[in-house]
């Protein structure tokens, strides 16, 4: 299954089983369902250590006025890059809205997900949940960097950066001289 976008399905498929009230959930199941709806729009790295809105932590979800974001401080190119952020797709909002308010009842940590027994996931137990979550919802189980490689290799990428690349030479400068003209 090359095909990113099965990802997102996938996730819809489970997120339709869990059913609609957090107040009933159990954490295994809406946790993988909602794995999936995220990474099958985003593919960012270090997710077990994502906090819930109204935690503090260097890597958050935060509610906004229209939607969610995270916020990524503390990661592998934190350095050179500064904190990541990037605002969550708007399908994703009615999911979050419920994942959240269920991820809150059903820990105290104040992490976005957890392990079996409520606390908070190691780096090995989130790899191990996104792939027994790809696995269940109907996919090859696959990791977070096999993700981050379909994304970055799907033909709809691909085009984006292309046309990047294109611009970047008729231009005569790199993206970041792009990114700073068109803020004039």
């Amino acid at each position: 299954w090359q095909d990113y976008g099965k990802v997102y399905k996938g996730g819809l498929a489970l997120w339709e089983k869990v059913g609609s009230d957090p107040d009933k959930w159990k954490a295994g199941n809406a946790q993988k369902a909602y794995l999936l709806l995220l990474y099958g729009k985003h593919t960012p790295r270090l997710l077990e250590t994502l906090k819930l809105p109204g935690h503090a932590g260097p890597n958050q979800l935060l509610k906004t006025k229209k939607g969610f974001k995270i916020i990524l401080r503390d990661y592998k190119t934190a350095k050179s890059r500064g904190p990541s952020e990037f605002k969550l797709d708007a399908v994703l909002i009615e999911p979050t809205t419920r994942f959240v308010r269920g991820a809150a009842r059903l820990n105290k940590h104040g992490f976005v997900f957890s392990n079996s027994r409520g606390g908070p996931l190691s780096k090995s137990s989130f790899s191990k949940l996104l792939t027994s979550a790809t696995r269940k919802g109907g996919l090859k189980g696959v990791s977070a960097q096999l993700l981050r490689v379909l994304k970055a290799s799907g033909a709809e990428t691909q085009k984006i950066i292309e046309q990047a690349k294109q611009l970047e030479q008729e231009m005569g400068h790199s993206s970041r001289e792009n990114k700073r003209y068109s803020k004039k």
